[in-house]
């Protein structure tokens, strides 16, 4: 469905490769064009970006402005007689759309595109909301190579002569499986690039006009947020979890004074070590919570989905009612899926579209024997004990695979929450790079239709997390895509093609490395010494020399077409930089001792101290998800403390 164009080079490149050299439509020939984009009288206001995206990508690329025309104006004056010669760009769905398409353009599934040649003209059309859009997108990618790499960067062919020829087997139809879909990067929460990526969930601000996202009403671990202990604790105690026969309450984290006011009103007995929970079989608890949901939905009519679900720690409540729920169902998800199920049936009337999430995460993510989620409920099943290492489809993640397979024969909704970066160091590789796809579509064919991609939402830098960011966006789309085709387009475009081998080579050394350790890849890893050695991180090394040497030339010889390349380059090298840093002593002594090549910083100290200049450099801010300003800024001063009083060689250890 998508073809990728690795002929691309930047954006002042000319069009040139298969798609213009057979006969075809030829929407621009030296500065003119006999097109127009054809609207809808009432075309939404998606249509009309559609066709002002469609109009602004061709002028861009060919010099050339294309009118629009209204079908009411088109007809009167002749345009739609004869179609197939009526050199127009329809945008649909449309009285005209639907007279070529039929069928196709009424039964096509959600967020889906028609992309279709009608002898001289061409029909951007599909689902009613972002359809017509989304084709465009395909259709600018396929057909004029525009590649929309990040929110500030974008690589524009630009067609010779101003003679733009369009391919002439257009014939696309597609819906995605995946109907809901998020990639959670820092650089992707811009909405306008969101949308141009094919994403469409909560946390990217898509606008109106671009499609709209699908909104989440209280986020995720949403219990204490509906029903705050705050507020409810004292005079409802048994609202909240019983442990050891008490009821108790606990924030963890919370330092704030309102919550240090009521600790002190608290007697001590109930106030938990760790964190604490709903207590989900209590019914005055889920009518006042169905009470506050509804005045939150209300409020903001725009809301998809409503969150109720677990607090992120443990605590779950054991008393009586509970338990009994619990152990019917083998699973902690028994007693609070019976409570979602209750908010869900409670608020169905006043908002039949809504759907009410809920997590089965950690200790409730074993499917019920029992209960089963009503059909306005959906399940988030979460990946998070899973090793990266390995797809789920291995031996390795044999009891998560088991639950999806179980959740996906009761579940009528069902999403996933899937990780991608190291949340212990988001500075570290982390190389899953091979386990996205297949993971993707082992989702898709279970009938899994939201995937949450959760990337370094933090950090700017990281483990080459643009690259991350685009290749899971299309992979969303269609998990059946080639990855390793896709990286190679994204850093031939990006980058530069020269570099394509370079990384290709880079990153089949880490994801070879962590396979043949056999670790267990999760994301709360501080370090790589059980997977990483010497040799291959002397191998990454190597290939991050030469692309850097490759970037310094290439923008040295043309400053103003590869203007950043170094940068990019430089932030690319920062994970293998860190490793050296953490291992330095350890690796040192290796390689003395086996007598090998040691490629590590011959100056430790000024090289950490040159690290942390170029975190600032990116705007580096904090270095794991959960961390406070004071704990990056004690990371930063380890980091090159650790080489102030000189390198030890008798503390070496292996």
């Amino acid at each position: 469905m998508f073809r990728t164009l690795l002929w691309i080079v930047v954006a002042t490149a000319t069009l040139t490769g298969r798609a213009y050299a057979d006969s075809g439509l030829v929407l621009a020939d030296a500065g003119t064009s006999d097109y127009a984009v054809l609207l809808p009288d009432d075309a939404s206001e998606v249509q009309v970006t559609a066709a002002e995206e469609l109009r602004d990508y061709v002028r861009q690329v060919a010099d050339v402005e294309i009118p629009t025309i209204r079908e009411e104006a088109a007809a009167q004056e002749g345009r739609l007689d004869a179609i197939e010669s009526a050199k127009l760009l329809i945008i649909g769905p449309s009285a005209t759309s639907r007279k070529i398409l039929g069928e196709t353009e009424s039964s096509i599934g959600y967020d889906g595109i028609i992309l279709k040649r009608v002898g001289n003209s061409i029909v951007f059309s599909g689902a009613p909301g972002r359809g017509p859009l989304y084709a465009v997108y395909e259709f600018l990618e396929r057909e004029l190579g525009i590649r929309w790499l990040t929110a500030a960067e974008t690589t524009v062919p630009r067609a010779k002569n101003g003679r733009l020829e369009i391919d002439g087997d257009l014939d696309v139809v597609y819906a995605p499986k995946i109907l809901s879909r998020e990639s959670y990067y820092l650089g992707a929460f811009d909405g306008v690039f969101a949308a141009r990526s094919r994403c469409n969930g909560d946390r990217a601000p898509i606008p109106p006009q671009y499609g709209g996202r699908r909104t989440f009403a209280y986020g995720v671990h949403s219990s204490f947020a509906l029903i705050s202990p705050l507020k409810y604790f004292i005079d409802h105690p048994d609202w909240f979890s019983e442990i050891d026969g008490v009821r108790k309450v606990c924030l963890p984290g919370d330092y704030s004074q309102e919550y240090k006011e009521f600790v002190a009103k608290v007697p001590p007995e109930q106030i938990a070590p760790k964190g604490t929970q709903l207590c989900f079989s209590n019914d005055e608890m889920i009518a006042e919570l169905v009470k506050n949901a509804r005045e939150t939905l209300r409020a903001d009519p725009t809301v998809s989905f409503l969150d109720v679900s677990q607090n992120d720690w443990d605590g779950w409540c054991q008393c009586e009612k509970c338990r009994a729920a619990d152990e019917e169902d083998g699973s902690h998800i028994g007693s609070i899926l019976r409570a979602v199920n209750k908010v869900a049936e409670a608020l169905e009337d006043e908002f039949p579209d809504l759907l009410v999430e809920t997590l089965a995460y950690k200790y409730s993510r074993t499917p019920p024997a029992v209960t089963k989620p009503r059909k306005n409920v959906l399940i988030r099943l979460c990946s998070i004990e899973c090793s990266f290492a390995e797809p789920i489809d291995s031996e390795v993640n044999k009891s998560f695979r088991d639950d999806l397979l179980a959740w996906s024969a009761v579940a009528d909704n069902l999403f996933v929450w899937d990780y991608a970066t190291d949340f212990g160091l988001y500075l570290l590789p982390f190389p899953n790079y091979r386990v996205l796809a297949p993971n993707l579509r082992t989702f898709a064919q279970n009938h899994v239709v939201g995937v949450f991609e959760q990337g370094d939402y933090h950090s700017p830098t990281g483990d080459f997390v643009e690259l991350r960011n685009w290749v899971a966006s299309k992979l969303m789309w269609n998990p059946d895509l080639d990855p390793k085709a896709l990286r190679d387009d994204f850093v031939s475009n990006y980058y530069a093609p020269e570099l394509v081998p370079i990384y290709r080579d880079y990153f089949d050394v880490l994801s070879d490395a962590v396979e043949r350790s056999g670790v267990h890849l999760d994301i709360y890893r501080m370090d790589v010494r059980d997977w990483l050695g010497l040799d291959d991180l002397n191998r990454a090394t190597r290939l991050q020399n030469q692309a850097l040497e490759i970037a310094e030339k290439l923008e040295r010889e043309n400053p103003e077409m590869r203007k950043g390349l170094v940068d990019k380059v430089e932030r690319g090298r920062i994970p293998i930089e860190l490793v050296w840093l953490q291992e330095y002593k350890r690796f040192r002594a290796e390689a003395q001792e086996r007598g090998v090549e040691f490629l590590g910083p011959a100056d430790p100290l000024k090289a950490a101290q040159e690290f942390v200049a170029k975190l600032d450099k990116y705007g580096f801010t904090r270095h794991r998800e959960a961390c406070w300003k004071e704990y990056y800024e004690q990371f930063r001063r380890e980091l090159v403390a650790q080489f102030e009083d000189g390198v030890d060689d008798s503390a070496e250890t292996p």
